[in-house]
Parts: structure tokens; C-alpha cells; sequence
């Protein structure tokens, strides 16, 4: 499954945006989500998960 992302860094920080305004995001565990996708060296790496929907 893809999902629309954005990933965004300003001072030291990068977060990753779940793109919900292109497409409706499907019904997802986003605790577990966010845990994976958060991981560096194994995905995309971040700080933290968003989504401004």
C-alpha cells in the first residue's frame, strides 16, 4: 500500500506528513505506523508522524 508523504526538517528536526488533503488515508494502526515509519536506517526516518487532515 503507498500513502502520500511529506517529509519537512527545520532546525534540527524532521517530521513526516501524511498527505490527506490528495487522497483520503485509509483506516490504519497509526501508533504502529508511526513507530516503523519513524525509524532511521530502516525507513524513512523522523522525529515524528503527522497528519494535518
Amino acid at each position: 500500500m503507498l500513502i502520500p508523504f511529506i517529509k519537512m526538517q527545520a532546525q534540527g528536526n524532521d517530521f513526516v506528513i501524511l498527505d490527506a488533503f490528495s487522497s483520503q488515508l485509509p483506516e490504519l494502526p497509526f501508533a504502529e505506523l508511526a513507530r516503523r515509519i519513524c525509524l532511521r536506517h530502516f525507513s524513512v526516518g523522523a522525529d515524528g508522524l503527522g497528519d494535518p487532515g
